[in-house]
C-alpha cells in the first residue's frame, strides 16, 4: 500500500521506521513539513517500493539524523535542500535510480559518519569538497557513473575506513595521499579505467588496511617490497591489471592472508617460497601471468593441509596457475586445484575467487 497523509497529526514524533514492507507511491507533502516533522529525528522507510523525486522540501526536515531511503524506485536529483539538514550523521540513498551529479550542498554537512549513494545512475566527477566532511568514517559511492580523478584532498577526511568506488568510470592515478588515511580498513578502486602504478607510501602507513580491491584496472609497474608493512591485510585483490615484474617475497610475510588474486597480469620470474608461510590463506590465483618454475612445496604443503580437515596449518582450496600447455607448461605444479594455458578463454570470473 501506501503511506497515508496522517504526519499533521504527530507533531512531536521523533523516530519512524517502516523499513522493508511493501510500501510504494510517493512520500506525502505532510512528512515533510516543516510545522510538523521538526522532530523527527530518524527516517528509515528503506526497501520498499517508493518512487518519484526526493522532495525538495527535505530540508525542512532540520533536525534529522538519520535518512534511509534505501533500496526504493527513487529518481532525478538529490536536491540541493539536503545541505539544510545540519544534523544528519547518516545517509542510506543506496539501490535507487537516482541521477546527475551530487548537489554542493551535499558537502556541507559536516557531521556525516556514513553516506551511502552506491549503486544509482549518479554522474559528473567525484567533488574535492569532500574533504569538508572530516567526520566521515563510511563512503559508498560505488556503481554508478562517476569520471575523472579520485580527489587527493580525501586525505583530508582523517577518520575514514572504508572507501567503495568500484564499478564507475574513474580515470587517472592512485592518490598517494591516502597514505595518510591511517584508520582506512577497506579500500575498493576496482572496475574502473585507473592507470599508473601502486603508491610506494599506500604500503608504508597503511597498515590497519584488511581489503584491497584494485582487480580490472590498467594499472601498470611493479608491487613494491614495502606491501610487507600491510600486516593487517587479509584480502587482496589486483587481478585483470598490466602489473608486472616479480612477486615480492614480502608478501609472504602478510599472515593474515586469505585470498589473493593476482591473475591476468604480467608478472614473471618464480613464485615465491615465502607464499607458503601463509596458513590461512584460502584462495591463491596466479595463472595468465609470466610466472615459471615451479609452484614451492611450502604452498602445496598448504593445499594438502585443506584436502585433510586438518586442524593444523594450511587451508588453501583455491590454487590456479599456467600450470598446462604443451610441450611443456610454463609452471610445474602438482598440487593445482586449476590448471590454465595461454590458450584458455576463461581466464577468471573478474572477482579475484
Amino acid at each position: 500500500g501506501t503511506l497515508p497523509d496522517l504526519f499533521r497529526e504527530w507533531t512531536r514524533l521523533e523516530d519512524f521506521f517502516l523499513n522493508s514492507n511493501y510500501i510504494e507511491g510517493r512520500l506525502p507533502e505532510s512528512l515533510m513539513s516543516a510545522r510538523h516533522s521538526a522532530a523527527l529525528k530518524n527516517l528509515d522507510l528503506g526497501n520498499n517500493w517508493l518512487d518519484g523525486p526526493v522532495p525538495t522540501d527535505l530540508g525542512n526536515l532540520k533536525s534529522l539524523r538519520r535518512l534511509s531511503l534505501y533500496e526504493n524506485e527513487f529518481t532525478g536529483r538529490l536536491p540541493s535542500s539536503i545541505g539544510r539538514c545540519s544534523d544528519l550523521r547518516d545517509l542510506y540513498l543506496d539501490s535507487n535510480a537516482l541521477t546527475g551529479p551530487l548537489p554542493d550542498e551535499l558537502y556541507t554537512l559536516s557531521d556525516l559518519v556514513d553516506l551511502r549513494l552506491r549503486r544509482n545512475k549518479l554522474t559528473g566527477t567525484l567533488s574535492e569538497q569532500i574533504f569538508r566532511l572530516r567526520d566521515l568514517e563510511i563512503l559508498y559511492m560505488d556503481t554508478n557513473e562517476f569520471t575523472g580523478g579520485i580527489p587527493f584532498r580525501l586525505d583530508d577526511v582523517p577518520r575514514l575506513e572504508e572507501i567503495h568506488l568500484y564499478g564507475n568510470r574513474l580515470t587517472g592515478t592512485l592518490p598517494p595521499e591516502l597514505n595518510e588515511l591511517h584508520h582506512l580498513k577497506v579500500l575498493y578502486l576496482d572496475t574502473n579505467r585507473l592507470t599508473g602504478s601502486l603508491p610506494n607510501e599506500w604500503a608504508s602507513f597503511l597498515h590497519d588496511l584488511r581489503q584491497l580491491f584494485l582487480y580490472d584496472n590498467e594499472l601498470t609497474g611493479t608491487l613494491p617490497e614495502v606491501m610487507g608493512r600491510m600486516e593487517d591485510l587479509i584480502d587482496l585483490r589486483l587481478n585483470g591489471n598490466r602489473f608486472g615484474g616479480t612477486l615480492p617475497d614480502s608478501l609472504g610475510t602478510l599472515f593474515h592472508l586469505e585470498h589473493v588474486a593476482l591473475e591476468n597480469n604480467r608478472f614473471e620470474g618464480n613464485v615465491p617460497d615465502s607464499f607458503g608461510q601463509l596458513e590461512k590463506l584460502q584462495a591463491l590465483k596466479l595463472h595468465n601471468n609470466d610466472l615459471r618454475g615451479t609452484i614451492p612445496p611450502s604452498v602445496c604443503a598448504l593445499t594438502l593441509a585443506a584436502e585433510s580437515e586438518s586442524e593444523s596449518s594450511g587451508s588453501l582450496e583455491i590454487l590456479s596457475s599456467d600450470c598446462r600447455g604443451s610441450p611443456t607448461p610454463p609452471l610445474t605444479c602438482e598440487c593445482c586445484t586449476r590448471c590454465f594455458d595461454s590458450d584458455d578463454d576463461d581466464q577468471g570470473d573478474g572477482t579475484g575467487l
